[in-house]
């Protein structure tokens, strides 16, 4: 096949987001779902996929890779895996098959089957030598929601780690991959459909991928609920801590809930200073705790009106924060300090253990604690 662009859609185990996870506790990058969308994808009727670029991070420690059969095999005392095997799936319990294969004869377990569609081998201890061929395959739908496999010379075993010297199951480290689709001119169909003209001219165009990026969903990825409790909130700061064992420290924040209440009698109106760095995480005090950083931005005004309880208020979080684990909140009045009126409080509880929990970690009225609060971004 000609050396033509190709619609390139880059996989990462550690940062694409996933619709689920089928052995989080044994092996999460074996094998895992995702829905995929196809934004600005070129239309036609039968396309052509591949996959074009694959990497895989190198064992340390002395560990190396196995395999491992999870219905017919004890996690100990696995045995070596000499190549991987990617591969997806798109009807395995997903769903509307996102696609299937026009040009694959899987006979790797036994008999022919059509899913799941090998796309590439490779080494598996290095990723190197990787080896790939074109698959025709129907118009992948919009919106496909795709099964990643990473398996081995045993089709049935999926590419695992062996722990230093037991050989026992261990998690498969981090892999990317590219995998490129072609829309498959009615010549270049010619060639593999010589004497078949239905399968080069026939078949509907398809043309609903969008002229444009999505815009992504926004999901909570923190919360906290622990806190017994109101405190005055007043000289206050909290810490938004991305979690790196969910790969969202890529995501970018949409916006924090914290839970206020007001009895001054009067409505108060509050903003926040946000930061990426903190001086003393352990000082109750922001001037303290941020001396010497830089404000990112400052979010627009909460309106906290007097009522009778805590009631959720959202903060919006403009900035780009991807690449950041950490996004702190100083808040104070808008255009003026950190102190505020008596009467203003937050659900907020403080820790008298010396060891605070990250979730929800921050301070209010010159004690460290824990907030409670949620907190959502998107994978944008």
């Amino acid at each position: 096949m000609s050396d033509s662009p190709t619609y390139n859609v880059w996989i990462s185990s550690s940062q694409t987001t996933r619709a689920f996870t089928q052995y989080p506790n044994d092996s999460a990058n074996s094998q895992f779902g995702a829905t995929i969308q196809f934004p600005k994808a070129p239309h036609g009727h039968t396309y052509a996929m591949k996959c074009t670029a694959f990497k895989i991070d190198v064992p340390t420690g002395g560990a190396t890779r196995g395999k491992w059969d999870p219905v017919n095999e004890p996690t100990t005392n696995l045995g070596a895996a000499g190549f991987g095997m990617l591969g997806i799936s798109t009807q395995l319990g997903m769903g509307t098959p996102a696609f299937t294969a026009q040009s694959t004869n899987n006979a790797l377990v036994n008999w022919f089957l059509e899913d799941p569609i090998p796309l590439a081998l490779f080494d598996a201890e290095t990723g190197d030598d990787m080896q790939s061929q074109w698959t025709l395959i129907t118009p992948p739908l919009a919106s496909s929601n795709i099964l990643f496999t990473v398996r081995t010379s045993t089709a049935t075993s999926f590419l695992v780690n062996r722990a230093t010297g037991t050989n026992n199951l261990a998690p498969l480290d981090n892999w990317t991959a590219c995998l490129s689709f072609k829309s498959m001119s009615n010549t270049a169909l010619e060639q593999y459909y010589p004497f078949q003209p239905d399968k080069v001219s026939g078949g509907d165009i398809t043309i609903n991928y969008p002229a444009t990026f999505p815009t992504a969903p926004i999901s909570e990825i923190l919360n906290n609920s622990s806190a017994v409790g109101t405190v005055q909130f007043d000289n206050a700061w909290l810490d938004l801590a991305k979690t790196a064992s969910t790969g969202n420290i890529y995501w970018r924040s949409s916006y924090v809930t914290v839970h206020l209440g007001n009895t001054s009698g009067s409505t108060v109106y509050l903003e926040a200073d946000v930061y990426h760095q903190i001086t003393d995480q352990t000082s109750a005090d922001p001037a303290v705790a941020f001396a010497g950083k830089t404000v990112e931005y400052t979010t627009a005004s909460v309106t906290v009106p007097p009522d009778g309880g805590t009631t959720g208020r959202d903060f919006v979080l403009t900035g780009d924060d991807r690449g950041f684990y950490n996004t702190y909140l100083v808040f104070k009045v808008v255009g003026g300090s950190g102190t505020l009126p008596a009467g203003v409080v937050v659900e907020f509880e403080n820790d008298a253990s010396g060891t605070p929990s990250d979730v929800g970690l921050g301070a209010s009225n010159g004690n460290i604690g824990n907030y409670n609060f949620n907190y959502y971004a998107s994978p944008n």
